[in-house]
């Protein structure tokens, strides 16, 4: 039983670990991108094509 709970906290952390570091990546893909042009395309981009 306890060989089990470790596995189940070992992989739980893994994935907790792996979607923060996505998460921290496209947050910062995202700034620096709104950081390289910080303009109304910025602005316009965030909110999207809308028709």
């Amino acid at each position: 039983m306890s060989l089990l709970a470790t596995i189940l906290v070992v992989v739980g952390l893994w994935c907790a670990v792996s979607v923060a570091l996505a998460c921290c990546f496209s947050a910062y893909r995202i700034w620096c991108r709104s950081d390289r042009r910080r303009s109304s395309v910025t602005r316009a981009a965030a909110v999207g094509p809308r028709r």
